[in-house]
């Protein structure tokens, strides 16, 4: 996505949030520039919810964090997550970057949310982050001591999570982390209704696999 194209698009109106986070990850020369003036030229915005309560993609609020990724990489993401609002902003960009620094990056995260600096509502963001970086193929790598804290983060934050989708994802994360001990776990958390029914069984068959080929 080079900055010909991202200019093109946002003239007509067609540039989308994948468009920004495929610049930054692609570390497009000249991008942070490109996106300042993109945003005063267009107007773009850093809330979603505007003063008359409609609602609009805050492209200046994702243009900051793909900005500060292709300028600095993950620690440019860490002055990004200084303000928990913009958590969520930052871990759309994390997720999507299957590397050892993201699986590090989304542990700092987490860890702020356990000692109490990131609300609640966060606690799902993480979680499915986790599940996106690690659960499917192309996974990022993980070591043993990162595995475990994944999988104490997960099974800490799961009780909290009121809706049925964030559990399931909560629980589906732990595909690419869980011990013998996360089997338990899922084997006694309760069953889930359609269209997650199968969260479960899904779960227990990725764990297990995963136990006996650490085993061999």
């Amino acid at each position: 996505m080079n900055i010909a194209t991202l200019r093109k698009k946002a003239q007509g109106g067609l540039l989308e949030v994948e468009d920004l986070l495929q610049a930054a990850i692609e570390k497009q020369p000249g991008l942070s520039e490109e996106l300042a003036r993109l945003a005063m030229a267009y107007g773009w915005q850093t809330q979603g919810l505007q003063s008359n309560g409609s609602r609009v993609v805050p492209l200046a609020k994702w243009a900051a964090v793909a900005s500060a990724y292709a300028d600095s990489g993950f620690d440019g993401l860490r002055t990004q997550v200084k303000e928990p609002q913009d958590i969520p902003f930052v871990l759309g960009l994390a997720e999507r970057i299957k590397s050892t620094d993201s699986v590090a990056f989304v542990l700092e995260v987490s860890a702020q949310y356990l000692r109490g600096k990131a609300s609640g509502e966060i606690a799902a963001q993480i979680a499915s982050a986790f599940n996106l970086l690690l659960s499917f193929k192309q996974a990022a790598p993980v070591s043993s001591a990162q595995a475990a804290a994944i999988q104490n983060f997960l099974v800490v934050v799961y009780p909290s999570l009121q809706a049925e989708a964030k559990r399931a994802t909560c629980l589906l994360a732990l595909r690419g982390v869980g011990d013998q001990s996360a089997i338990q776990f899922v084997e006694e958390a309760a069953d889930f209704k359609e269209p997650w029914i199968d969260t479960k069984s899904v779960v227990l068959r990725a764990v297990r696999k995963r136990v006996k080929t650490y085993a061999l």
